[in-house]
């Protein structure tokens, strides 16, 4: 369970309406009255700043760069979510050592390389076969990453750039598209 604050701001204007919280994080799309054109974002932290004026008079305003910060947080835990369905960071040592014997075996037939072999005689496959089945993985993982990075770099790049609603619509990465269009070799 995470506590988050909130701030509800109009779906088209981008105009700040209210802050709250704190909140659990679940319930923050359940701030905005479901009659009005409002949204509500979740902020890590508490978003608003009061301040006098030289009459002493206070005025509130919202802290931008906190309401950022929690966006571009919220889309790079996609991007790593994303990434974990791929390779799970127990088993990227694995992987990195598979990968390596098999360019070994590419450049030399009789490298050692435990790994595969032991894959190979539990799989019945020939190690040339399991060597090339590592080295296609690992080309389709780098593609992966390289359009996860890129949907990610796009994705901040509009947060960082516009308002609470392009915030987050910026956050809105359909991450599973991006990683399937990356297979079939088309941009999400």
């Amino acid at each position: 369970m995470k506590y988050v604050h909130y701030i509800l701001y109009h779906l088209e204007s981008g105009a700040l309406l209210q802050c709250g919280g704190p909140v659990l994080e679940s319930e923050v799309a359940r701030q905005a009255p479901p009659d009005r054109p409002w949204g509500a974002v979740a902020v890590d932290e508490d978003a608003l700043i009061v301040e006098e004026d030289e009459a002493g008079v206070p005025r509130a305003s919202i802290n931008m760069v906190a309401v950022r910060r929690s966006s571009i947080d919220r889309i790079n835990a996609g991007a790593v979510a994303e990434l974990a369905r791929h390779l799970t960071p127990g088993m990227a040592g694995t992987y990195a050592a598979k990968l390596a014997e098999a360019e070994a075996l590419s450049a030399d037939p009789d490298a050692a390389a435990p790994m595969l072999r032991a894959e190979a005689d539990a799989s019945g496959q020939s190690l040339a076969d399991v060597a090339a089945a590592v080295i296609q993985r690992a080309q389709e993982c780098q593609q992966i990453r390289a359009a996860i990075e890129a949907a990610r770099q796009q994705a901040k790049a509009a947060a960082l750039a516009g308002n609470i609603p392009a915030m987050v619509a910026a956050e809105q990465v359909d991450w599973a598209a991006v990683s399937a269009a990356a297979l079939e070799g088309e941009e999400a």
